[in-house]
């Protein structure tokens, strides 16, 4: 039995085809649709799925509105449905979108399961740097520079600063 993956790369990227690597089969097709807004591949999984007797198209879709991708990918789940029919192959949708999860359903409803395929793979994310801010006090004799990264602790600092002048001065 063929198995076709159909990719929602803007919404997975790289990780869809590393997710879905472990299950491909010699035979097996896979349609990456991807626009200008993701257009890049990580070089790894493609060295790996080169190895592979499998075939990959990659499908650029015709942008300009929300969920173009989305449209066209469904659409093109329909023409593949018609041209090798429900009993000789088996479609698997790879996006965290649950936007397909209708299409899922409509398709169920007339005894033909998709399976949708949802990224399991973390990149590791980037950590995000705060902006530091500094404070500087000058009251009497007491002067000194405090660091703060959020609003939170900037109102927190100013307390502790408070208290401290207050007790200083009686």
């Amino acid at each position: 039995m063929k198995h076709y993956y159909l990719i929602d790369f803007e919404n997975v990227k790289s990780a869809g085809l590393i997710t879905i690597q472990p299950m491909l089969k010699d035979g097996d097709h896979i349609y990456v649709f991807y626009s200008d807004k993701a257009n890049t591949v990580n070089i790894e999984i493609l060295t790996v799925l080169r190895k592979m007797d499998i075939k990959i198209k990659y499908i650029k879709v015709q942008n300009g509105q929300k969920d173009a991708l989305d449209w066209q990918l469904s659409t093109f789940l329909g023409y593949l449905i018609r041209k090798h029919g429900n009993k000789k192959a088996k479609y698997h949708i790879v996006s965290k979108d649950h936007g397909f999860n209708i299409l899922l359903s409509f398709w169920k409803d007339i005894d033909l399961d998709i399976i949708k395929v949802e990224e399991k793979v973390n990149p590791p994310r980037k950590k995000k740097v705060l902006p530091t801010h500094y404070l500087a006090i000058k009251q009497g004799d007491y002067q000194g520079v405090y660091e703060y990264t959020t609003q939170k602790e900037r109102v927190e600092m100013e307390k502790m600063i408070h208290l401290f002048i207050i007790n200083q001065i009686y």
